[in-house]
């Protein structure tokens, strides 16, 4: 189920990562095969991999290359790829497989991470439309477009009837599309996607609001609205 030619899965877990993917192919029939290589031409071909492993349409096999800028390569069955989009593997290699994430975190974890993802998503109902879990960097920007959005809407409360426009709440509705999507798509969005943790949807409700009352109440903006 695994061959770990570039000695990149730790020697005490081994077992572990074994006993998971035979659970798995046990529990649902899907199939899992790991193989690790120190270069692109190290070890059997691919169409060796998949006479000896007698890979199938429910079948997906992860190959990592430490030599490689991106660690993450997927080769999956017709039936996994109907379970689980190409934008699935593509985030699932860009989190999991990038320089950054290997430098800080070791390669050793970028694949047990990867293996765990791929086995929460096969085993789902189906499936996942994204990779579960919101990592720090991707929940730090989706504090920031909350917080921008809070400060447009903020901005377009503190307007003045002009024209057509004879309320002021008339501007938060003209402006709801872009404080609306930097709020609820790219604020909330990938938060309730990955997670079932509500704390961060709670966070960056509170950076919209705070954001927006800040706009709506300080002086300093105050000014700049006027200026407008």
């Amino acid at each position: 189920m695994q061959l770990d030619l570039a000695r990149v899965v730790p020697s005490g877990r081994e077992q572990e990562l074994e006993d998971k993917l035979r659970n798995l192919e046990e529990r649902s029939g899907w199939r899992v095969r790991l193989l690790t290589r120190p270069g692109p031409k190290a070890g059997p071909s691919e169409d060796e991999i998949r006479a000896g492993w007698q890979l199938d349409s429910r079948s997906s096999l992860i190959v990592v290359d430490p030599t490689s800028p991106n660690i993450l390569q997927f080769r999956s069955g017709a039936e996994v790829n109907r379970l689980l989009s190409r934008t699935f593997f593509v985030e699932l290699q860009s989190r999991y497989g990038n320089l950054f994430y290997v430098r800080e975190e070791g390669e050793a974890a970028a694949v047990m991470s990867t293996v765990d993802a791929l086995v929460e998503c096969l085993e789902r109902p189906g499936g996942c439309a994204v990779v579960p879990g919101l990592p720090p960097n991707q929940y730090q920007l989706t504090l920031i477009t909350s917080v921008i959005g809070g400060f447009i809407a903020g901005y377009a409360s503190r307007l003045q009837p002009e024209g057509i426009v004879q309320r002021k709440w008339i501007w938060i509705l003209l402006f709801s599309p872009l404080w609306g999507t930097l709020f609820v798509s790219f604020g909330i969005g990938p938060i309730v996607t990955r997670t079932s943790d509500r704390i961060p949807v709670l966070m960056n409700t509170a950076a919209f609001l705070a954001a927006a009352l800040v706009f709506r109440l300080s002086p300093l903006f105050k000014s700049i609205c006027n200026a407008d």
